[in-house]
C-alpha cells in the first residue's frame, strides 16, 4: 500500500509556477523528499496536509482524500512549530490529547518515548530548539498517527539533537510501524535513515528511487541486467535500479576481484551517497 499517492499537482503563485504537475507514489516506510530551496518542496507539503488548494491535480492519503479522515491518521511537524511559550510541555500535550479524546497514560507514554521526561514542567518558550522541536514530534504523534508528514524537521538544530531525532524516526518505523513522508535540502541528514527517495527540481520530480543504502556500491555496465544476473549467482545482494546495479553492503576488494572475471563492459563503479546521487539528477 502506497500510504501518499499525488496525480499531476499544480501549483502557481501569480506568473511563478511552483509545481510543474508532480505525480508521486510514496510506500510505506521512510521517504526522502529533497530538493533545493525554492524547489517546491513545502509547496508540496502544505497542499498535502491542507493548508493551500492545488490549481490542478489530486491526491490521496492512506487511501483517501478527505482531509477530516487525513487529520485523523497523520501527524504534522511544521518547521516552524507554533507552540505556546508559557505552556509547560505536559500541560500542552494533555491538551492536544483531549482534542483526540486520547487519556493522559498516552500523553506519558509520548513523553519517554520523545526523551521529554526532565523537561516535562518546564514551560515551551525556555526550551532549547532541540527540545521545542521534539515537543512538536510529540505533538505529531500523539494521536497513533500510521503517517508523520514532516517539513524540514533537522533545521537549526546541532549534531546532538539532529541524531537524537533521526533515531527517534527510525525508531518509531521500525517498533511502531509509522511511516514518514520528510521534506528537507539536508541530504546527509536523510540518506541513513530513508528507505524511499524522491526529487524535486524546479517545481518538477526529476527522480524516484527506493533501496539505495550509503556506501553501497553503484556499477553501470553495458548491459545492467546481464551483470546483476552474473552477481547475484556468486552469492551477492544485488538490486537495480533505471541507471545502476546495486550491490548492497559489499566487501569491496572482493567485489572488484570479481568484477574483473565479468566478461562484459563495465563503465562505472563508486560508492553511492544522497548527494552524488542528488548532484548527477541536478546538476547538468
Amino acid at each position: 500500500m502506497n500510504v501518499i499517492i499525488a496525480r499531476d499537482i499544480e501549483k502557481s503563485y501569480g506568473k511563478v509556477q511552483a509545481l510543474k504537475g508532480i505525480t508521486i507514489k510514496v510506500p510505506k516506510g521512510i521517504t526522502a523528499f529533497v530538493g533545493e530551496n525554492g524547489a517546491g518542496k513545502s509547496t508540496l507539503i502544505k497542499i498535502l496536509t491542507g493548508k493551500l488548494r492545488a490549481d490542478r491535480g489530486e491526491f490521496e492519503i492512506l487511501g483517501t482524500s478527505d482531509l477530516m479522515k487525513i487529520r485523523k491518521n497523520v501527524g504534522i511537524i511544521h518547521e516552524r512549530i507554533p507552540l505556546p511559550p508559557e505552556v509547560p510541555v505536559e500541560f500542552f500535550l494533555e491538551k492536544v490529547a483531549k482534542m483526540y479524546n486520547i487519556p493522559k497514560k498516552k500523553v506519558k507514554e509520548t513523553i519517554k518515548i520523545c526523551g521529554l521526561e526532565k523537561v516535562k514542567d518546564v514551560e515551551i518558550g525556555t526550551l532549547s530548539f532541540g527540545f521545542t522541536k521534539r515537543v512538536g514530534i510529540a505533538q505529531a504523534l500523539i494521536h497513533e498517527p500510521k503517517l508523520i508528514i514532516a517539513d524540514e524537521p533537522f533545521s537549526q538544530l546541532d549534531a546532538t539533537s539532529k541524531i537524537i531525532i533521526k533515531d527517534l524516526f527510525y525508531r518509531l518505523y521500525k517498533d511502531r510501524g509509522i511511516s514518514f513522508f520528510i521534506s528537507s535540502h539536508n541530504l546527509h541528514d536523510l540518506e541513513q535513515i530513508s528507505n524511499h527517495f524522491i526529487i524535486i527540481h524546479q517545481g518538477k520530480i526529476i527522480r524516484e528511487w527506493s533501496g539505495v543504502k550509503v556506501r553501497n556500491i553503484l556499477l553501470k555496465a553495458k548491459n545492467n541486467k546481464e551483470l546483476a544476473k552474473y552477481l547475484k549467482e556468486r552469492g551477492y545482494d544485488v538490486d537495480i535500479d533505471e541507471f545502476y546495479v546495486i550491490v548492497n553492503s559489499p566487501d569491496f576488494k572482493n567485489l572488484l576481484r570479481t568484477i574483473v572475471d565479468y566478461p562484459g563492459e563495465v563503465y562505472e563503479i563508486r560508492s553511492s551517497s544522497l548527494e552524488s546521487l542528488f548532484k548527477e539528477a541536478v546538476v547538468k
